[in-house]
């Protein structure tokens, strides 16, 4: 693709998998309004991946108007305050979508609009997120509770997810537990590296997630307590199928 010209595009009606990597002539700023003309080409299309690279926001508005596209995989990084906080809003503008994987390092400034783009996402099956703009008590809370009301999510990966341990302000496991067994159709759930060490409210909810066939729990530290390892053991979902739970250094 990256040998492609712009022209060539155009002819490719029936493309259903776009993946952008930095290096293209194609993904230059000056070119991005012609890749924008041709995405308009690709009705077809239904997967787009996007490497971490800066951002043009032209190209991205023009994708949320095709009409099979099903799954945005994107990598962006921070250049730009202006940018990021554009981009929350169309985000949010992609509602059919059925699968999104984020690893946006972005801005904690940003972080209300994204949660509130994320819960607009009401069609989204398969959440993955890679990287955390919610770094206050205010937005973290705010952002678990936006998990909540993703009813039709199967398919949930926090990877390196900082759950901050009960304070003051609020108990974060207690919060984001109670969110998490609102999410009934839930299959598969992967909390890697969660950053928390009170570990009992999340095994309670889980516990009820009784639609879960796969749990994913490497580098979190309930792996080496014995105590809450126990209580996870006698409380399985029963349909659980695949446990992972490898400790990491």
């Amino acid at each position: 693709f990256t040998a492609m010209d712009s022209s060539d595009l155009q002819q490719i009606s029936r493309l259903e998998l776009l993946y952008l990597r930095p290096g293209s002539d194609l993904i230059t700023k000056p070119d991005s309004q012609k890749l924008s003309n041709c995405l308009l080409q690709c009705s077809q299309l239904a997967e787009f991946v996007h490497s971490p690279w800066e951002l043009d926001l032209r190209y991205l508005t023009t994708l949320a108007t095709l009409p099979h596209l099903e799954s945005l995989i994107l990598a962006l990084v921070d250049d730009d305050s202006l940018v990021l906080t554009d981009l929350a809003p169309i985000l949010g503008s992609f509602s059919g979508i059925s699968t999104l994987d984020l690893d946006w390092d972005v801005s904690p400034s940003v972080s209300p609009a994204v949660t509130h783009a994320l819960v607009s996402l009401t069609q989204l099956q398969a959440l993955t997120i890679r990287s955390y703009p919610w770094s206050s008590p205010g937005t973290l809370a705010a952002f678990c509770g936006g998990i909540g009301q993703l009813a039709t999510l199967t398919h949930l990966e926090l990877l390196s997810f900082p759950l901050l341990d009960a304070s003051e302000e609020c108990d974060f496991p207690e919060v984001f537990g109670n969110q998490l067994v609102r999410l009934t159709q839930l299959t598969f759930l992967a909390l890697r590296n969660a950053k928390t060490q009170q570990w009992r409210p999340l095994i309670h909810a889980i516990a009820k997630l009784t639609a879960l066939t796969c749990l994913d729990l490497q580098g979190s530290p309930v792996a080496a307590d014995l105590e809450n390892l126990n209580l996870l053991w006698q409380v399985l979902p029963q349909n659980l199928q695949r446990l992972h739970m490898l400790q990491t250094k």
